[in-house]
């Protein structure tokens, strides 16, 4: 059992300010850290490889541009040349992959945080609602949310186009079929816009995905909001 699965467990039966809810909180509020230190890490390690590999393309580059001009027609400069391109060719190749760790590692490092334990704010727009979901996804702790008084972490979403306020915050607006069950879901309302919750799993462990995501009967229900869990843990 997950240390989140955990603190909702407890949470049930215990108060906040009991010493295993707040041993609980410190080991999640560390594992956050770390989550953040080796983002942090790996960005920093994906931009220097970058680095590197960027001035590597651009001396190849320089070498390559001054062999065309001074080509002439020996198989020994063309053989030359044509290493030299498919040398540059793979440097660039290189290059974007080291460019494309370090956006995904900069984006875990810097993308607008959310609560430390993971829950997620309908309030917000849909776009940082689904860029918050994407960072804490597998293999990370993962966003979670609570319907019908269970919790459900949310492992993947899709991000439709944005038609502005469409609902309440948190809101289940109907199910989202398709012939193709990897697109199947829920739509749920955010601050503005939705967002499509493709797979999701409640604390016991069920997943739900595709049409059996889709034919839940949520719509009309609503996720709670920071708000509401805040009313709700507060009673004695």
């Amino acid at each position: 059992m997950t240390l989140r699965a955990q603190l909702a467990e407890q949470s049930s039966t215990l108060l906040d300010n009991h010493p295993r809810i707040k041993e609980l909180k410190a080991q999640i509020s560390d594992l956050d850290k770390q989550i953040r230190d080796e983002a942090a890490r790996l960005a920093r390690s994906f931009e220097n490889d970058a680095r590197i590999a960027g001035a590597r393309v651009e001396s190849l580059q320089s070498s390559l541009d001054q062999l065309k001009v001074q080509a002439v027609s020996t198989n020994g400069q063309d053989v030359e040349l044509r290493a030299l391109e498919r040398e540059a060719k793979a440097q660039r190749d290189l290059l974007e992959s080291y460019l494309a760790k370090y956006r995904e590692a900069n984006t875990r490092e810097n993308i607008e945080a959310g609560p430390a334990d993971g829950r997620i704010t309908w309030d917000c727009p849909a776009a940082s609602v689904y860029d918050f979901i994407r960072a804490l996804t597998r293999p990370y702790p993962g966003a979670f949310s609570s319907l019908d008084g269970k919790q459900w972490w949310i492992w993947e979403a899709v991000l439709p186009p944005d038609h502005g306020p469409v609902g309440e915050p948190g809101e289940v607006l109907g199910p989202v079929r398709s012939p193709a069950p990897s697109a199947c879901g829920q739509l749920v309302a955010c601050g503005s816009g939705a967002v499509i919750l493709l797979e999701v799993q409640d604390d016991a462990g069920t997943t739900l995905r595709g049409q059996a995501l889709s034919e839940q009967q949520w719509t009309g229900k609503r996720f709670e909001t920071e708000a509401a869990v805040a009313v709700g843990t507060s009673r004695e």
